[in-house]
């Protein structure tokens, strides 16, 4: 009994960091000091998604839509504040870099020194600091469409209303 009462007085006081992922340790362990990593830093408090539909139930979905990115937008200048202070104070002293807040899931990408992302770790708002395997641009997706597959065969509804007949009818020249 005494040993329980004992890991739970100790659970209480030990203080809870945040998670580094194991891909980020490794990264870590093999860089120097002074090289930035990319890390993804997600934080522990999140949006209510109860409470924000709550908020916009019955507006129009244009407006529904422009409320919800409002309420989020507030939401993670206010959770991340305190943080991104940190990180801009950083990249002065050239230990953070390509700081981005991302208001959609209230999380932070950056480039940081193994100094800050231990710090980052230590943070009690942050729940997950991360890897960034590999940063997408949006400019340039990693993918692109097939072009559609002229052998394919025909869908048995086109070939039931005989909609194949009236293909050749039309060219769609001229169509704007």
């Amino acid at each position: 009994m005494k040993r329980i009462l004992m890991i739970l007085i100790l659970v209480g006081i030990v203080p809870v960091f945040a998670l580094m992922s194991p891909d980020l340790v490794r990264v870590m362990d093999m860089k120097d000091v002074g090289e930035l990593i990319p890390v993804d830093i997600v934080f522990k408090e999140q949006m209510n998604v109860n409470e924000l539909k709550s908020v916009v139930q019955g507006l129009p979905r244009k407006l529904r839509r422009v409320r919800v990115a409002e309420l989020l937008q507030a939401f993670s200048v206010k959770k991340q504040r305190e943080v991104l202070a940190y990180l801009r104070e950083m990249e002065q002293q050239g230990k953070v870099t390509d700081i981005k807040s991302f208001w959609i899931n209230n999380a932070i990408y950056c480039r940081a020194s193994i100094e800050v992302i231990e710090i980052l770790d230590r943070h009690e708002d942050i729940y997950y600091v991360d890897y960034d395997l590999k940063p997408i641009s949006l400019d340039n997706p990693p993918y692109s469409f097939a072009p559609p597959d002229i052998t394919r065969e025909i869908a048995w509804g086109v070939l039931k209303i005989r909609a194949d007949q009236v293909w050749p009818l039309y060219t769609g020249q001229g169509i704007i």
